[in-house]
């Protein structure tokens, strides 16, 4: 991503002195500068959360310190605070939660309201990463399948060989079986064409 979220930074003038105090937002301020930006949230959290450019100042602390879920539901609530780079920022917010769908979506939004070129890249890269991430998504699918398949195709021939060892065993079992017993047969006498009852056990 070619730029950082903020377009600007909201400072708030003197000119809202009589509905914000101004101290504490100076200290606000200063904190983002230093790259406090917790403690830049916090002090913003402490101001009316009625206030658009709150919500927007608070958004940015929170994106700056890595808190991207605290980050775009303040954003969401921010309207009304240049829709076009608060539409990039939520569309930034969706792309480092790596929901690249989502960020699609709002880096669309913005373009409708306002060209600009650091947002037609992020789409460009969004869309990407958002190929990239369902070819993921199809491969671990089939590799998933594979596996399964693995596994049926190995215990189907488990089974089979269970079974031919169980049919093996019988076979044992039966041939001990006619082994032990004497079983009487019946011959010809060949010279008289008669036949009779030899007794023996031909096996």
């Amino acid at each position: 991503m070619n730029r950082f979220i903020f377009s600007f930074f909201l400072l708030l003038s003197p000119l809202f002195s009589d509905i914000f105090p101004f101290q504490t937002i100076e200290k606000a301020n200063l904190a983002y500068k230093n790259r406090d930006f917790l403690k830049s949230a916090r002090l913003f959290n402490s101001l009316d959360k009625q206030d658009s450019l709150v919500l927007y100042n608070m958004a940015n602390s929170y994106y700056k310190a890595n808190k991207y879920d605290t980050a775009l539901k303040f954003y969401i609530k921010a309207e009304g605070v240049d829709e076009a780079t608060r539409f990039y920022n939520i569309g930034n917010c969706y792309f480092k939660k790596n929901e690249f769908n989502q960020a699609i979506e709002f880096y669309v939004k913005s373009l409708n309201i306002k060209d600009d070129k650091d947002t037609k890249h992020n789409l460009l890269l969004a869309e990407k990463m958002a190929e990239d991430k369902q070819n993921s998504l199809d491969k671990n699918l089939t590799d998933k399948k594979k596996i399964t398949q693995n596994i049926e195709d190995r215990d189907s021939k488990r089974e089979k060989m269970r079974k031919e060892d169980t049919q093996k065993d019988e076979l044992t079992y039966l041939l001990k079986q006619i082994n032990r017993e004497k079983i009487p047969t019946v011959m010809y006498n060949l010279n008289r064409g008669e036949r009779e009852d030899s007794g023996k056990n031909p096996w």
